[in-house]
């Protein structure tokens, strides 16, 4: 099995419910140099701890 990084585009276009157009949009948002993957991680992560208070960690 691949590890394909447009299977997790394909994925977040599924999951907000957006059209075929925004796909490519996201390929290149994710692939810009403007884009720090780490802090975005950081980020998202932050976000969904904010969020969902609940979740259990797991070795931090």
């Amino acid at each position: 099995m691949s590890k394909s990084p447009f299977k997790g585009v394909t994925s977040i276009v599924r999951a907000l419910g957006l059209g075929a157009q925004c796909y490519d949009r996201l390929l290149d948002f994710f692939h810009s140099k403007a884009v720090d993957p780490d802090a975005l991680c950081q980020c998202w992560v932050r976000t969904v701890f904010a969020r969902m208070p609940g979740i259990h960690r797991v070795n931090g």
